[in-house]
């Protein structure tokens, strides 16, 4: 598949948004839901500023995790985040996933930003967790509990 056609269908599939929240989102305890979630399906936020985001996309064109995995490679290297590590990951249900972690500066500042994929046959669903990089990592437990207790619908 050509460079160019790669991010472009990733584009296509980030754009494609479905109707209502096909899935049930796990709030941890630690973080309160947002009623006005902005460009997500879903998002919530703790105390100290760290934030989860949910957006759930038609799967159309249809792609795997394989192909969405590459294309959203791609699109991190394009957009100046730091891959720190890249890790297979499960919900409870045992239904498999990708996670990235990424790092970059804000003011001098580092952050942390962990993006999960899931793709089923209807659905890619891109679970996203970020903030300052102290928080992040003392919110491990809650964001970890976040994503594996997600369920698709």
């Amino acid at each position: 598949m050509s460079r160019l056609l790669c991010p472009l269908l990733l584009a296509v599939l980030l754009l494609a948004v479905g109707c209502g929240r096909p899935f049930s989102p796990a709030t941890p305890g630690s973080f309160t839901e947002l009623k006005d979630p902005l460009d997500f399906d879903y998002r919530a936020v703790s105390a100290d500023g760290v934030v989860l985001g949910i957006k759930a996309h038609k799967n159309e064109p249809k792609v795997d995790l394989a192909f969405a995995e590459r294309a959203f490679e791609q699109q991190i290297r394009s957009n100046g985040y730091a891959l720190l590590e890249k890790r297979d990951i499960r919900t409870s249900s045992g239904f498999p996933g990708k996670q990235f972690r990424m790092g970059h500066d804000e003011a001098k500042n580092p952050h942390l930003y962990y993006v999960t994929i899931f793709v089923t046959n209807d659905y890619v669903y891109v679970l996203e967790a970020g903030g300052a990089k102290e928080q992040m990592l003392r919110y491990e437990a809650p964001i970890t509990w976040h994503i594996e207790h997600f369920q698709m619908k």
